[in-house]
């Protein structure tokens, strides 16, 4: 039977409990979601495609193949219709009367040559005689052959093809976990179930999961990309969940590079690793990519060793992060094979997402019955989420929506703005406890709730007490908040990312609240969701004020204040008034100038200390030092990020600049242009063809910064011919996997004809 250790936490899921023989309660899924199953099922007993109709327009088949049902005599060219029959009782048997309304369909079929076979896929019982009897009033109505396969056969295939699980993640929160997956893997997937709530019951397969399960078996590794409550955590839990069937040794769930290295065992081929937002979780952190460009070979080695890799990142901060990753270092990454938008649904896919959402959800009869007309029209909006249709099937957040064609698309269109309205209405206790959520970040608060520096931030700012927003977070489960185990202890984390992005859009607007937020988060949390001033940057919502400022800093002293994340943040998220007292507090700064290491463009201390030159507040002194130390750089290692960065450039005088374009033209240019082994000489370890192209993109970057120097853009393009031709003789053979393919888009298929996924949604 189900464990009881999802129940507790699984509040109105789908786990029944079940006989000693898991029938998976399929009674559960909708006549839709079970017709998806069935066909599922069929293509992989087939072996082979299955075609499926529209709803209104199937004419008697809700599925089609080729060929005939294994066990009938072969015969390739015949085609063969399968029919589903679907019963919303729990435990139903099949009776000859109850397709009494098929047999007359089966006449046409069979006219037009398409009931060779003629297969009756349902999730009722069905008894050895009841079997017979149908199918000898199918073959009587014209099929050439027949088979009923019910619930028990259903069952049956399910439990013993991992593959088909992964592809309908669904049936995991229907049967006993602990009957599919082996106790090796039942604890992690459990903790997994808990953190998606009753999402899973609503879970609807999507061409985006179906690639991404494709990507994962053919590739060992997926980028999911989407915006803001597209999907992408469902998606990722499944396929977690898939890869524990799948045979994986474990899950592990990370955001950085360092934690990606300190986890992968190599002598445990099998591991999955869950890399959530990971260049950053609601703006970008260049931090993040640092660190993955660190590793990204490290990464290829793993997934080359068997370790299967799932990363998701919103598309508008991996469009950003693409600028600064090493991505010749991991082609998989840019292979648009594997790169999947899940953004991409089709009509009928987003109707069976608002279908299961509207119909698992708590609205009223009445209410779903004034919302159907307008069904076909939200599945086709651009503004589709997952995450709002989930909402609209919730009286927590419909209190205030207008029944009619503008209050919907409203709502769909603008689904921050009704969160917002949402959190500005709550009480103060509830508001207590979205504030201590938002405190503790992605892990969560520790459930019992005790005594810590974020509560009592809290409760001064507040004066709510702690029973009180106890209570309240118990208020809120499954609507803004989720209790979830994980293993160290159950947790209160927000039920979706996005109320902590319509909370931090709230804590902007409120001087109280960024007190609160700049006092209470960890320091981590600020860095990477704060901005200072009028500084604009996306998805960053809180805007800290010059009255602030030192109390910022307090917190980032913390940590010394030449630390890299620090400076990054004054680099990228602060305006003039505040790197002035930055900079005034951190003292000396010769220190941040050693530090500047080769690869500039990836250097944090360079972007700094060009900002602070930049702003006027560099002494000279140290501005001397970094001219000596970029100019070293520059002509040691081909180095030409002073003739790339603007910024980096403005450091120089004119003197200085023309001295080190002279020397980069002469050391540089001419020596290693012309001989390109002497470059490959200096150099006992890495990449060698990938080195020199480095210096080749050098060669004409400084080429390209002299654009009408005609002698040195012929002298430059001899040079890349060269170090081309000497590259190519360096490269090794790489993996199958780098290769190009043609890119995969997530199929679309609108169809005008979704008004039949609502027809019973009222009911």
């Amino acid at each position: 039977m189900t464990s009881t250790l999802l129940k507790p936490i699984v509040q109105g899921s789908l786990a029944m409990t079940q006989a000693s023989e898991v029938d998976f309660a399929l009674h559960t899924l909708g006549w839709k979601a079970f017709q998806d199953l069935a066909v599922a099922v069929a293509s992989e007993v087939l072996e082979r495609p299955v075609q499926t109709f529209l709803p209104s327009k199937d004419g008697g088949r809700d599925g089609a193949f080729w060929g005939t049902w294994p066990g009938a005599p072969d015969v390739p060219d015949a085609k063969s219709t399968i029919q589903c029959k679907f019963t919303g009782k729990a435990n139903p048997t099949l009776k000859l009367a109850d397709i009494s309304a098929e047999l007359s369909k089966i006449a046409s079929l069979a006219a037009r040559g398409l009931a060779y076979d003629y297969v009756l896929m349902t999730n009722a019982g069905v008894s050895g005689e009841t079997e017979a009897a149908i199918s000898e009033a199918f073959i009587a109505a014209g099929a050439t052959g027949a088979r009923v396969l019910g619930r028990e056969w259903l069952t049956s295939e399910i439990r013993g093809r991992a593959r088909l699980r992964m592809m309908v993640p669904r049936l995991y929160g229907l049967g006993d976990l602990s009957q599919i997956i082996d106790e090796r893997a039942y604890l992690q997937a459990r903790y997994i179930l808990s953190a998606m709530g009753d999402d899973l019951a609503a879970f609807v397969t999507t061409t985006a999961h179906r690639q991404s399960v494709e990507a994962l078996q053919q590739h060992r590794f997926v980028l999911l990309l989407g915006d803001p409550a597209s999907g992408k955590s469902t998606i990722g839990a499944s396929l977690a969940i898939g890869a524990l069937d799948d045979g994986a040794i474990g899950t592990v769930r990370i955001s950085d590079g360092e934690s990606f290295e300190r986890h992968w065992n190599p002598n445990e081929p099998s591991q999955f690793f869950w890399i959530d937002d990971a260049f950053g979780e609601t703006q970008y952190q260049r931090s993040r990519v640092d660190g993955w460009n660190s590793r990204l070979k490290l990464i290829r080695a793993a997934v080359k060793a068997g370790a299967r890799i799932l990363m998701t990142s919103r598309t508008y901060i991996w469009n950003a992060a693409q600028r600064d990753l090493k991505l010749s270092e991991f082609p998989l990454l840019t292979n648009s094979q594997v790169i999947i938008d899940v953004q991409g649904l089709s009509d009928l896919e987003r109707a069976q997402i608002l279908y299961n959402h509207l119909r698992l959800g708590d609205q009223t009869r009445e209410l779903r019955k004034s919302l159907k007309p307008f069904m076909p029209a939200i599945a086709t909006n651009p503004d589709f989420l997952p995450e709002t249709a989930r909402r609209l099937g919730s009286t927590f957040f419909t209190g205030d929506l207008i029944v009619s064609a503008e209050g919907i698309s409203e709502f769909f269109e603008e689904p921050l703005e009704f969160l917002k309205d949402v959190l500005r209405g709550l009480a103060e206790p509830e508001r207590g406890a979205i504030a201590l959520i938002f405190l503790h970040g992605p892990a969560g608060v520790p459930s019992p709730i005790a005594a810590s520096d974020a509560l009592d931030t809290v409760r001064r700012l507040t004066g709510v007490a702690l029973a009180d927003i106890a209570r309240a977070m118990e208020a809120l489960q499954g609507s803004l908040t989720l209790l979830v185990e994980a293993p160290e202890g159950r947790r209160w984390t927000f039920k979706h990312p996005t109320i902590a992005d319509a909370f931090a859009e709230l804590v902007a607007q409120s001087p109280e609240m960024i007190e609160l937020y700049i006092g209470g988060a960890k320091l981590e949390k600020l860095l990477s969701e704060v901005v200072c001033g009028p500084v604009q940057l996306k998805g960053a919502s809180v805007h800290v004020p010059q009255s602030h400022f030192d109390m910022l800093i307090d917190r980032m002293s913390e940590k010394d204040l030449g630390h890299r994340e620090l400076l990054r943040f004054a680099a990228y998220r602060s305006d003039a008034e505040f790197l002035g007292r930055y900079v005034e507090r951190a003292g000396d700064l010769l220190p941040i100038v050693s530090r500047i290491s080769s690869d500039m463009i990836f250097n944090t201390e360079l972007d700094f200390i060009a900002k602070v030159g930049e702003t006027g507040l560099l002494p000279e002194t140290v501005r001397l030092a970094a001219v000596e130390r970029i100019t070293d750089l520059c002509l040691s290692w081909a180095d030409a990020e002073p003739f790339r960065d603007a910024k980096v450039r403005a450091l120089f005088t004119q003197a200085e600049l023309a001295d080190l374009s002279r020397r980069f033209r002469t050391e540089i240019v001419e020596e290693y242009g012309r001989y390109p082994s002497r470059w490959n000489d200096q150099f006992t370890s890495g990449d060698r063809a990938q080195l020199m192209r480095d210096l080749k993109e050098s060669i004409e970057t400084f080429s390209n910064f002299y654009p009408e120097n005609s002698e040195l853009a012929t002298e430059a393009a001899a040079a890349a011919k060269r170090i081309e031709e000497f590259a190519d003789s360096l490269e090794e053979d790489e993996e199958d996997s780098s290769a190009s393919t043609s890119p995969v888009t997530p199929a679309l298929s609108p169809t005008d004809q979704l008004a039949t996924i609502f027809d019973d949604v009222d009911e």
